[in-house]
């Protein structure tokens, strides 16, 4: 029995997708990279949506990939999107994407992905419906904001992700750090919405190069795990102004209602509010609940810089600590979430500021205050409380992986040095294994 499938009662408006005037980017050779539009068919009929509509304050873009075994929630997401709905001072418009499953969670096949315009009262304008895309491909999360501000231009704009996420480290598809993203001398590592019908995923590199290609948003919201990483967010910081994520699992379904409603509750609503709201709509629901283990946060990326900046001046520091004992107790001590390899970044610094060493107590103190001014907003429910501060880095017991050197954080601040120093006192035999 297929468990999920929608029913779209309000088809206002037929269109196609087909290759129409080009999104063009700017390559770094010189050369100009092509990204086909999705184009609607013009409305024939004064009761259809006519687009481009008039410029309104914010359009809210949720990709939602369930092309996995994510499938029904997507869908039971977009009913709640639906009955919030568009309204005077926001559009909402969304991308789906989802595998129809049986009562096991078994994938048994996929339903055409489908571009929707929530308008109100339940009702929902199709815009496009079209089989085989490839949702972990970054030039399709490009088409749908190309169409999506086209055609419903805004002030602002905010962006969802909806789907697995994996953090800096790759997915189970095996797909190289680089992906099809083009090489800028600046891009770095991997994983997000990850798509079971194609094996694709899109890496942080391809994620940056989308968000570069479509130019940017003013909040870049995660419904997906694991994405506050540290070297995530430096990669794609230029490109949001303020970045809403977990450091943890992001325990679903979200209520994508309360989140909306609330909004337009607030048609003044500046993209720091946004992303505060989108996190306060998500912990408070887990926090009546109380029934699983909760971090999220709001970055301001414009204090990433001199965050990377106090790392730098950090690593060094430890580096040459005559108290490496400090270190070590961090290492093992410090609050990881899921993946065990990912741990929270204050809570380290903190624990190691806890020194002998006054230069190693004042390195760890300025990545500290850093990481305060970084994160505006950090919400925490059950064992994360009190341990979990905004933003995870990479920092491995065992199975330490290599491909974390080619981030543009470690880069800059050599971050896996430091790594590397801490494992070096861990027997060689429990550096491997589970």
């Amino acid at each position: 029995m297929v468990t999920i499938m929608k029913n779209l009662l309000f088809a206002l408006l037929l269109a196609n997708f087909a290759p129409g005037s080009a999104l063009a980017q700017a390559l770094p050779s010189g050369k100009t990279g092509v990204i086909p539009e999705i184009t609607a068919a013009p409305a024939a009929r004064p009761d259809r949506l006519i687009l481009p509509l008039q410029k309104k304050k914010w359009t809210v873009m949720i990709y939602i990939n369930g092309k996995n075994n994510l499938g029904g929630i997507g869908w039971y997401n977009f009913d709640q999107i639906e009955q919030a709905g568009s309204d005077g001072a926001t559009n909402i418009v969304v991308e789906i994407g989802a595998a129809n499953t049986n009562e096991k969670r078994e994938i048994i096949d996929y339903a055409p992905v489908e571009l929707l315009y929530p308008v109100s009262g339940g009702k929902t304008v199709t815009l496009a419906s079209r089989d085989n895309v490839d949702m972990g491909d970054w030039k399709e999360l490009v088409r749908f904001a190309g169409y999506a501000k086209k055609n419903f231009p805004a002030d602002n704009y905010m962006l969802i992700i909806w789907g697995h996420g994996t953090g800096w480290q790759s997915s189970d598809y095996g797909k190289q750090v680089q992906g099809t993203a083009p090489r800028d001398g600046e891009a770095l590592g991997r994983a997000v919405l990850l798509d079971d019908q194609t094996g694709n995923h899109i890496t942080t590199i391809e994620l940056r190069a989308a968000l570069k290609a479509m130019g940017g948003v003013d909040v870049l919201a995660y419904n997906s795990c694991l994405m506050a990483d540290i070297g995530v967010t430096a990669e794609i910081s230029k490109y949001a102004d303020y970045i809403a994520g977990s450091e943890e699992i992001f325990w679903g379904p979200m209520d994508f209602e309360i989140f909306l409603k609330a909004f337009h509750a607030l048609p003044g609503i500046s993209a720091r509010q946004a992303a505060i709201l989108f996190i306060d709509s998500y912990t408070d629901d887990f926090r009546d609940r109380n029934d699983q283990d909760i971090t999220a946060s709001v970055i301001d990326t414009s204090r990433i810089p001199p965050l990377a900046k106090a790392i730098k001046d950090f690593v060094p520091v430890a580096l040459v600590s005559p108290d490496k004992a400090a270190l070590q107790n961090a290492y093992r001590m410090v609050n990881a979430f899921r993946n065990p390899s990912e741990c929270d970044l204050y809570d380290f610094v903190k624990l190691a500021a806890d020194t002998t060493d006054p230069r190693l107590k004042t390195a760890a103190q300025r990545v500290m205050d850093s990481i305060s001014s970084a994160v505006i907003k950090n919400s925490t429910v059950g064992l994360h409380v009190g341990k979990a501060h905004g933003i995870s880095a990479y920092l491995p017991l065992k199975n330490y992986d290599g491909e974390f050197e080619q981030l543009m954080f470690d880069k800059y601040t050599g971050w896996s040095r430091l790594i590397k120093y801490l494992m070096a006192d861990i027997p060689a035999d429990q550096q491997a294994g589970q």
